[in-house]
């Protein structure tokens, strides 16, 4: 499960766009899109293995991620 808005903020925080994510992943935007405002926060473990992937993180770090402040 995914907290709501951390896509959004993973891609603020590595210099990206939610688009970005979408055509390097491969997952649809329409579904990147749900996944960022909170439409669904449960993403198919293959789709969260290759957000994962994308941002160069495990699983469970994307899954528990908190923006540091």
């Amino acid at each position: 499960m995914l907290r709501e808005g951390v896509l959004k903020e993973l891609c603020k925080e590595h210099n990206t766009t939610l688009y970005c994510l979408s055509k390097e992943t491969g997952i649809s935007k329409s579904y990147i899109y749900n996944l960022a405002n909170g439409k669904m926060l449960n993403p198919s473990k293959i789709y969260m293995g290759q957000i994962a992937r994308f941002f160069g993180v495990h699983e469970r770090e994307l899954r528990d991620w908190r923006r540091n402040k």
